[in-house]
């Protein structure tokens, strides 16, 4: 997309994506990529298979070159006079970058790979990006910039930008929106940058903003609002900035329906939020798979359930983290999300019963940490209700007569007043019924919990453990018999 090689035929680049994956499948179906890897934010990564990776690089000839330098070594491209397109620079250990690059204005990419003990001289990148006004596609990952050159403006064709783990860079040139072509911009691991420019709004082609961590970022420009073509979005905050008027608050998610994949909202838990997460209207955002709620407001206005009830998330919704929430209880949204595969429950310190997680049909892990409330866990968050014969049976609302069915993994962590673990009754077939398809439990630092229930006595070669639990009584038999050896559990009563 960033060489120009997709066109879009309509507006808002739906088509032109449509048309990238159509390419990707038939060269996936062709055996042309290997198999295909998603990162730690949801990115897919290909490779060219390895002989065709060599028929590539005889075909392209001199239209790819790389160059390798560092103190002591300066390994120039073998191959001059030819018109090259695609330019890679490896810089090693204490070394600069060159001053000019052959035919720099032909350049439509640029990727500068630097050792994270080089410091290129800022002086030279700006000497570079002078003759480079052709250039579609820059790479400047861990460069150790502390400021972009203000002739980036020059760079009218770019698409794609990336300057990710620039540690000591701290804002961008307000040159940066004279880029209209731009579709990607990659930010992720700037931890110094502290605002963005206010007239990002500029950048009508923008699809996928990078702003993972980021943690001196406190706010967004309310330019973002106005950016629908947005495909990636990975950060946003509340009204934790209500005092400043060119901040975005979350009502100005509203018209970013098309955002997709994974986002982490900061800064949560203000009065203010409540009407703006209604406004945000989450739920209609279909394409979202993944969502962080961090509540961090400090004040006596402080409305945490409020917001959390307000921020409904869609229903494809896969990945599910809600951390430092102070409201007493979950809302019932939560449970009706069926496509959940993976929940984190952190620090929500007023929390004193989990919601019925036993409900979501598809969730695979699950991690409960930090939660100093809770002291029971029992049929409620199993989801199932007992029958007058005390086994389990299909509660109101739920379309299984399982709960957790296809869990695989869960986690208990630092529940500090939890006591007891309760199970529906002595009838072993609870076993086949809760938890099926558990295959790694860990328990750590519950210190008051006593109790078990039977439907986990009776799960045999798990792996996990139970660690730093003093006040559990187990034996060892028992121990060896639920988990994988008795090596994973310390510090357990045993009678």
């Amino acid at each position: 997309m960033a060489q120009g090689f997709i066109s879009s035929s309509d507006q808002d680049g739906d088509d032109m994506e449509k048309q990238a994956w159509r390419c990707i499948k038939e060269l996936l179906d062709r055996y042309i990529f290997e198999e295909s890897k998603i990162d730690d934010n949801g990115n897919f990564k290909f490779r060219l298979e390895g002989r065709m990776g060599d028929f590539v690089k005889f075909y392209v000839g001199g239209e790819y070159q790389s160059r390798f330098l560092d103190y002591y070594y300066d390994k120039e491209p073998t191959q001059k006079g030819l018109i090259t397109r695609h330019y890679t620079l490896n810089v090693g250990v204490q070394a600069s970058l060159p001053e000019s690059i052959p035919r720099a204005e032909k350049l439509h990419t640029l990727m500068i790979l630097s050792d994270q003990y080089s410091f290129p001289d800022p002086i030279n990148t700006a000497n570079l990006l002078r003759r480079t006004k052709r250039l579609r596609a820059l790479h400047l990952s861990s460069c150790s910039i502390k400021e972009l050159p203000q002739n980036i403006a020059h760079l009218l064709h770019l698409r794609y930008l990336d300057l990710s783990f620039n540690h000591d860079l701290k804002k961008l040139p307000k040159a940066i929106c004279s880029l209209l072509h731009l579709q990607t911009l990659n930010l992720n691991g700037c931890d110094s940058l502290q605002k963005l420019p206010k007239d990002i709004g500029k950048l009508v082609n923008l699809l996928y903003l990078e702003i993972l961590w980021t943690t001196s970022l406190s706010y967004l420009p309310k330019g973002i609002a106005t950016l629908t073509m947005l495909r990636r979005l990975n950060r946003f905050f509340g009204n934790s900035s209500a005092n400043n008027s060119k901040a975005c608050n979350l009502g100005d998610l509203e018209n970013l329906n098309k955002i997709r994949g994974h986002i982490t909202i900061d800064g949560l838990g203000a009065e203010a939020d409540v009407s703006g997460a209604k406004k945000a209207s989450l739920k209609n955002k279909k394409d979202l798979l993944g969502l962080e709620l961090w509540f961090s407001f400090v004040g006596s206005q402080r409305k945490d359930e409020a917001v959390l009830e307000a921020l409904e998330a869609p229903p494809r919704l896969q990945g599910l983290g809600i951390f430092y929430y102070q409201g007493e209880s979950f809302p019932n949204w939560m449970t009706a999300l069926q496509n959940l595969t993976h929940v984190m429950l952190a620090d929500c310190s007023n929390c004193s019963d989990l919601p019925p997680l036993g409900k979501l049909l598809a969730l695979q892990s699950l991690t409960i940490k930090n939660m100093s409330e809770v002291n029971m866990v029992g049929s409620g968050f199993l989801g199932i209700q007992l029958n007058n014969a005390g086994a389990g049976a299909e509660s109101s609302g739920s379309s299984s007569s399982e709960a957790f069915p296809k869990l695989q993994e869960l986690c208990f962590e630092k529940l500090n007043n939890w006591e007891n673990w309760i199970g529906i009754g002595d009838d072993g077939d609870c076993a086949k019924v809760i938890m099926p398809s558990l295959s790694s439990l860990s328990i750590i630092n519950c210190s008051k919990l006593r109790t078990i229930p039977n439907y986990i006595k009776l799960k045999t070669n798990l792996s996990g453990g139970i660690k730093r639990c003093p006040s559990l009584d187990l034996s060892q038999h028992q121990l060896s018999s639920i988990f994988q050896g008795t090596t994973t559990t310390d510090k357990v009563r045993s009678s």
